[in-house]
C-alpha cells in the first residue's frame, strides 16, 4: 500500500514517489533520513530492517513520537476534527440561501453598516457550536468571533470583486465558513492549552489545510498558518485517518526510531555503515530554509557535504532544480536523475542504480 505523508510539509516529495522510489535500493539493513519533513519518503521506502528518521523541528519530532507511542488517541482526536470539518459543510448546505442572503441584500451598503452587522450577528449566532463540533474545546465565544470575522472579511472582499454568478458567491461564503473552523483551531493551537494527542491532531489538521504546509512563526513568535482556500473546501482527512489505522503504518512506525537533532549530529549518532541507505531531502531555497525557530545556513550544508564525503553508506539526495549546481565538485562522478515531468527535482546518488 502506498502511504501518504503523515503531515503536509512544504517541499514534500509525495507527488514524485513514482519516480524517486525506483532509484532506491530494494531494501537494506538500515534506512537513515536526516530531514524527515512530512515523511512520505521513509513511509514508502520498503524492505529495510530499521528506520532512523530525524527532523530538527521540535514540533514535528513531538508529533512523530506522539503518533508512534499513542497512535489510537491521536487518530481519535483527528477524527473529531475531521467531523467538525464536514459538519460545517453540512450546516452550509442546509442553509446556504440564508447564509448568502446578506451578501445579496447589502450589496450596496449606503449607510446601512449597522444594520448589516446586526444581521450578521444574528445569522452567525444561529449556527450553533454543537452543530459543528462533536466535543467542546472552549466556550462558544471564540468560535462566534471567528464566524463573524471570516464572514465579514469575505463580504468586504466580495464588495471589491463581486462574483459573476450565484454559484460562485455560494462557494465564497462556503469558504468563509470553512475558514471560521480553520481559524478557530489555529487559535486553539496558538493558545498552548492543548498538549499531547490533541495538540498533535490539531497540528496535523492545520498543516493539511494550510496554504503551503510550512511550519513558520509570525512576528510575535506564534504559529498561525493561513487556510489554503476554496480548493481545499472539500478535501478530507479520511485517507490519513485510514492510513494511521493500517497494519502497514503500524509496522513501519514500530521499526522506526525518531530523532530531533541537526543532520550531522544525527548521522554521527547513528554512524552509517556500508550496508545502510541514507536519503537526504534538505530544506533548500529561500522559502524552505526557515523551519520553526531555525534557519538553515550555507555553512551547515558545507559541513553536511564534508560529512557525506567520508561515509561508506549508499546515499541519495533530492534537490530542487533551481538549487542544483552541476559544476559543484561534490557531484562529480555521481549518478544524476531529473525527477518530475519537467525535471523539477534533481536526484543525486552515490551509486549507479541502473
Amino acid at each position: 500500500m502506498r502511504m501518504e505523508s503523515l503531515v503536509t510539509w512544504i517541499g514534500g516529495k509525495g507527488k514524485y514517489l513514482d519516480r524517486i522510489l525506483p532509484l532506491m535500493p530494494k531494501g537494506g539493513k538500515r534506512y537513515i533520513e536526516p530531514f524527515a519533513g512530512g515523511g512520505s519518503l521513509f513511509l514508502n521506502a520498503d524492505g529495510f530492517g530499521r528506520y532512523y528518521v530525524n527532523d530538527l523541528c521540535p514540533q514535528l519530532f513531538a508529533l512523530y513520537t506522539g503518533v508512534q507511542e499513542r497512535c489510537c488517541p491521536v487518530r481519535s482526536a483527528l477524527k473529531l476534527i475531521n467531523i467538525a470539518w464536514w459538519n460545517i459543510g453540512k450546516v452550509f448546505r442546509a442553509r446556504e440561501e440564508e447564509l448568502i442572503a446578506p451578501y445579496l441584500e447589502f450589496r450596496d451598503m449606503q449607510n446601512r453598516y449597522g444594520e448589516f452587522v446586526e444581521r450578521v450577528d444574528r445569522l452567525m449566532r444561529s449556527v450553533k457550536y454543537a452543530e459543528v463540533f462533536p466535543v467542546r474545546y472552549t466556550e462558544d465565544y471564540s468560535f462566534e468571533m471567528e464566524k463573524r470575522f471570516q464572514y465579514s472579511k469575505m463580504f468586504w472582499r466580495l464588495q471589491k470583486n463581486p462574483p459573476d454568478d450565484e454559484s460562485l458567491l455560494k462557494e465564497y461564503v462556503f469558504t468563509a465558513m470553512k475558514m471560521s473552523v480553520y481559524s478557530y483551531f489555529t487559535e486553539l493551537y496558538a493558545s498552548g492549552k492543548f498538549t499531547g494527542d490533541q495538540e498533535n491532531a490539531i497540528l496535523m489538521f492545520l498543516l493539511e489545510y494550510s496554504s503551503n504546509g510550512q511550519f513558520t512563526f509570525d512576528r510575535h513568535g506564534v504559529f498561525r498558518p493561513t487556510y489554503g482556500g476554496r480548493g481545499l473546501n472539500r478535501h478530507s482527512l479520511d485517507g490519513k485517518i485510514a492510513m494511521m489505522k493500517s497494519q502497514e503504518f503500524k509496522e513501519r512506525m514500530a521499526k522506526t526510531k525518531f530523532f530531533g537533532e541537526d543532520a550531522v549530529t544525527f548521522m554521527q549518532r547513528v554512524r552509517p555503515k556500508e550496508d545502510d541507505f541514507i536519503v537526504l531531502d534538505p530544506p533548500l531555497g529561500k522559502m524552505f530554509k526557515t523551519v520553526g525557530n531555525h534557519t538553515y545556513t550555507d555553512e551547515e550544508y558545507v559541513v553536511l557535504k564534508e560529512y557525506l564525503s567520508g561515509v561508506k553508506a549508499t546515499w541519495m539526495m533530492t534537490i530542487p532544480k533551481a538549487n542544483f549546481d552541476a559544476d559543484d565538485a561534490f557531484y562529480a562522478g555521481k549518478h544524476i536523475n531529473g525527477v518530475g515531468p519537467h525535471g523539477e527535482i534533481v536526484v543525486v546518488t552515490s551509486y549507479n542504480p541502473g
